[in-house]
């Protein structure tokens, strides 16, 4: 049993993955990139794999937080700019 959860991204879009292994849930973490020249999407970066539900909540929560922190860095260097 596998289930998916997708966080968008401009860029690049944040996959986690859940699947069932002898008895308990483990989830991986990666990211997926669009190729504009090809037109494929293919795996970019992988930030866990197979690790419990507190380990991949830890990874996700951080990396999120890491990219918002990225987007207001941008946004105030826009506003700064005009």
């Amino acid at each position: 049993m596998n289930c998916i959860w997708l966080i968008f991204h401009p860029r690049t879009s944040l996959v986690v993955e859940g699947f069932l292994e002898k008895g308990t849930y483990r989830y991986d973490f990666y990211s997926m990139k669009f190729d504009k020249r090809t037109g494929e999407t293919h795996s970019y970066k992988i930030y866990c794999s197979g690790v419990s539900v507190c380990v991949m909540y830890r990874s996700v929560s951080k990396h999120v937080s890491f990219m918002k922190k990225l987007i207001e860095e941008k946004e105030g260097k826009k506003e700064c700019c005009i």
